[in-house]
């Protein structure tokens, strides 16, 4: 076969690949709107179809004639003004109504949906969300041109913080998912493993909103960060502290894992590749706030964050720990207003749980190397003073992985939800 027909082939077996991965989508699309306007029916203006699935970069596995996706399928949906807006209760209902329609058609996919009016959108500010969701966002039922109400904005508008915030993110939410793997076996595999490569990728797309070339997919973003590990002069003006090129490298195997899961083996990994991970994403926080804080030379992760935290007003402070306020009933947290009124003073919620995440997340390597040897006792510490909003009650859990339990709590229950 001459170069051109192999040429047209390879584009038609691509083509043929690309139409097949899109049948789940469009399968979860249809059911999840049919479920939706049965649910709501005319006070919806919209559904939009966001993150990974809407840029057709979501993680899914063949499994037993049907498909299994580990990523979320995300959906905004946006009412008429007229129309108040769902309870939590009643979105987290048709989100389940929708992934028992899907399990009928033999697909497994968690639905995460959330719901707001125009002025929503009208309002966004510059921040990757924002972008992604101008950018890659899909109409999948009404108005078509909702997005276009999202204001114009380069992807050198989007402030710095917004980058260390998602590497923060992933690191909890990295903490929360070491914290439950029971038994060090030789290699990381599973809900570890996935956790590992999200944090790569999300780890080369904050490094890349401070090197001023983001990208919204992960395609683009390993395309782009393979371009400046070429750079020398990049390479020097940046001064990271790891290699670029490994990075790079690093960043485009866990895209090719996540994009193109075909082989039995797609989420085996050897602990040298999550120690590799792990050490970079930590390198990269610390470089991210040193450049946020002007600090040329960085002292340790806790003396960074001391001083990132004391730069913040005590009014953005006070506005974070206004929504703690909010989703805590009086009865039960009046006895915490004194210490949070304290704490008010020294950082918002948002960068106390951020600081604890980083010292546990820097500690990692140790602890595993220490429980792989069945020598834990050295990592089994109390709390001390803990800058957390809220403890949880119960000991099902000790020492480390007791705190990682507290800090993905406060995590999902004062953070996820909110910018502040």
């Amino acid at each position: 076969m001459n170069a051109g027909l192999q040429a047209a082939e390879n584009q038609r077996k691509a083509q043929n690949a690309m139409a097949e991965s899109r049948k789940p989508r469009r399968v979860i699309c249809e059911e999840t709107c049919r479920v939706i306007s049965e649910l709501f029916g005319s006070g919806l203006r919209a559904v939009i179809l966001t993150g990974s699935l809407s840029r057709e970069e979501a993680t899914m596995l063949e499994k037993d004639g049907g498909w299994q996706f580990l990523s979320d399928a995300e959906f905004l949906l946006l009412f008429h003004e007229r129309f108040r807006l769902p309870s939590a209760a009643d979105m987290l209902s048709a989100g389940t109504q929708a992934e028992a329609a899907l399990a009928e058609r033999n697909v497994q996919c968690h639905i995460s949906s959330s719901a707001c009016h125009v002025d929503y959108l009208s309002d966004l500010r510059p921040h990757i969300f924002a972008y992604e969701l101008r950018e890659c966002g899909d109409v999948v039922w009404g108005d078509r041109s909702v997005l276009q109400l999202i204001h114009g904005f380069s992807s050198t508008d989007i402030p710095l913080e917004d980058g260390w915030r998602l590497l923060s993110n992933r690191m909890v939410e990295h903490v929360e998912e070491f914290a439950a793997w029971e038994r060090f076996s030789p290699g990381i595999h599973g809900k570890l493993f996935y956790s590992t490569v999200k944090l790569c990728l999300d780890a080369a797309t904050s490094l890349l909103l401070f090197a001023g070339c983001y990208e919204p997919t992960y395609r683009r973003r390993a395309e782009r960060l393979k371009e400046l590990s070429r750079d020398q002069n990049e390479i020097q003006k940046l001064s990271l502290p790891f290699s670029l090129q490994e990075f790079a490298e690093l960043v485009s195997l866990c895209t090719s894992r996540k994009l193109s899961p075909e082989r039995e083996s797609w989420n085996e990994a050897p602990w040298a590749f999550w120690e590799t991970a792990v050490g970079c994403a930590a390198q990269l926080w610390d470089w991210e706030l040193g450049r946020m804080t002007r600090i040329s030379t960085p002292p340790s992760s806790e003396e960074l964050m001391a001083h990132w935290m004391k730069s913040q007003s005590v009014i953005r402070n006070l506005h974070g720990w206004s929504y703690v306020l909010r989703r805590s009933p009086w009865q039960t947290s009046l006895v915490h207003w004194p210490r949070w009124a304290r704490q008010a003073l020294q950082g918002s919620p948002r960068y106390q749980v951020y600081a604890e995440a980083r010292a546990l997340f820097g500690r990692l390597s140790a602890i595993r190397k220490h429980e792989s040897e069945g020598n834990s006792a050295g990592f089994e510490v109390a709390f001390r003073d803990s800058h957390l909003p809220l403890a949880l009650g119960g000991a099902e859990r000790a020492g480390w992985r007791r705190l990682a339990l507290e800090i993905g709590w406060n995590y999902h229950h004062f953070l996820e939800d909110t910018r502040a």
